[in-house]
């Protein structure tokens, strides 16, 4: 588990493999046996941790100040799709696979918290709190920074590159479906 020196895998795939093998093994015998699944052992899940925070430290999340989230959905994806690895694959690299899930856990985390951030701007721009003198004037008297153009200029290009976003996905989705031709009754629907 320890990393070797000269070394730049922080998870060696086959002693990662062989430990699958070994907890499928105890998996089979326990279903044989009539007993409860066994849990994960933990040198596994250490294994899930270093794939999930490693990943994390590439360039591409660096500015995403909810790592903590993607790293915890990551695992958990790691954890739920644990029996679906296939250890007489022939390319047997539980690494590329368990990566794979972590990549889509941080892709739905960021789509998530983007989606969250939306809405909370959407709900500010339509409530008019920004464009009310009255608060911003109130705001200022009590020492708190009343919202900038600057400010108000970002929330209006998110919200309108999210919804662009939005727009161009459905107009891919519809594009991507592909018309059947129509039987029997289904002519006249």
């Amino acid at each position: 588990m320890a990393r070797k020196p000269g070394s730049i895998n922080y998870v060696d795939k086959l002693e990662f493999l062989n430990e699958i093998k070994d907890y499928q093994q105890k998996v089979a015998l326990a279903e044989k046996l009539g007993k409860p699944k066994p849990k994960i052992p933990d040198k596994i899940a250490l294994r899930f941790q270093l794939i999930a925070k490693n990943m994390a430290k590439l360039p591409c999340y660096s500015g995403y100040t909810f790592k903590d989230l993607m790293i915890s959905d990551a695992i958990e994806n790691m954890i739920r799709y644990f029996d679906n690895f296939d250890v007489n694959h022939p390319k047997q690299n539980p690494f590329g696979y368990f990566s794979q899930y972590a990549t889509y856990a941080f892709y739905q985390r960021i789509f998530k918290e983007r989606t969250e951030l939306y809405t909370k701007y959407k709900m500010l721009q339509q409530s008019g709190v920004m464009h009310d003198q009255d608060y911003q004037n109130e705001l200022a008297q009590n020492g708190d920074s009343p919202f900038t153009p600057e400010m108000y200029d970002n929330i209006n290009t998110f919200i309108a590159k999210f919804e662009d976003d939005l727009r161009k996905s459905k107009l891919k989705e519809t594009a991507n479906k592909k018309t059947k031709p129509k039987k029997g009754l289904e002519n006249y629907i």
